[in-house]
């Protein structure tokens, strides 16, 4: 069940794109077959750039949505940030994402920062009363809220044990 999951998660991230390229598309007043081509042309960059992250990232098959992936934050996509998420899940990743990169900048110039597990604990949060978008990829691997929610059940697992590592600082 979690492998079709992922494999779903997987073409949901095309889908997405596709729907952002129409949107955009119609918005701006152009063609809707060219703003779907774009979108997927953008959708198979974003999957290009999800594989391309650390062997470390990639041990953790968690993936949703534009921002919610281990080493898949919002410096490193190389794709607009202005860009929402897709659905409440996905936008509490991408805060999550925005807080720890805005957390390094002000370390970085010797500012007082909140802990990691302060945001690691938001998300959890967020992420855990956030809904999940129903996606094609739900319909065809099975039906339901299949990808949203394995990704949300995981996420308190997977940054649970952060925090236990960092001893809850």
């Amino acid at each position: 069940m979690f492998a079709l999951a992922y494999v779903g998660a997987l073409v949901a991230i095309v889908e997405e794109s596709i729907i952002q390229g129409i949107k955009q598309s119609i918005e701006s007043g152009g063609n809707i077959f060219s703003g779907a081509w774009n979108g997927f042309k953008d959708g198979l960059k974003r999957l290009k750039v999800l594989f391309s992250r650390k062997l470390k990232d990639l041990i953790v098959p968690a993936v949703y949505g534009f921002f919610c992936a281990p080493g898949y934050g919002v410096e490193n996509q190389g794709f607009p940030n202005s860009q929402p998420g897709v659905d409440g899940r996905d936008s509490a990743c991408k805060a999550h994402d925005e807080g720890l990169y805005v957390r390094r900048r002000a370390k970085s110039l010797l500012l007082p920062v909140d802990s990691i597990t302060s945001y690691d604990w938001r998300l959890i949060k967020t992420s855990f009363m956030a809904t999940a978008k129903s996606y094609f990829a739900d319909v065809a691997f099975g039906g339901g809220h299949r990808i949203g929610n394995i990704f949300g059940y995981t996420v308190p697992f997977a940054f649970g044990i952060r925090i236990v590592k960092n001893g809850g600082r």
